[in-house]
C-alpha cells in the first residue's frame, strides 16, 4: 500500500499541541481513511479508525486488504462499542 512521500506539517502541528493519539473517521476506508491511519501510525501516534463511522469503498478486496494493512501498521479498529 502506498503510502504519503510529501511531509504536510500536520504531524508537528499536532505534536506541538500535545497530541498524540489520533480517532479517524470518514469516506473511503479502504482508501483515504487507510492511508492517513498508516501514515500516522507510522508516524509514531496511537491511532484507532472507528470502522461504524466509517464507508468502504471496498473494490475488489480493497476492503479486507486495508483492514489487514492497518492492523499490520498497529492502527486499532473499533465499533464504536
Amino acid at each position: 500500500m502506498k503510502t504519503s512521500t510529501t511531509p504536510t506539517g500536520l504531524a508537528g502541528y499536532l505534536r506541538t499541541r500535545g497530541v498524540d493519539r489520533l480517532t479517524l473517521v470518514g469516506l473511503a476506508l479502504d482508501f483515504c481513511v487507510t492511508y492517513t491511519a498508516v501514515d500516522a501510525a507510522r508516524l509514531g501516534f496511537d491511532v484507532e479508525v472507528r470502522c461504524d463511522l466509517c464507508r468502504a469503498i471496498d473494490l475488489g478486496g480493497s476492503l479486507g486488504a486495508s483492514r489487514t494493512t492497518m492492523r499490520d501498521a498497529g492502527v486499532h479498529l473499533t465499533d464504536g462499542t
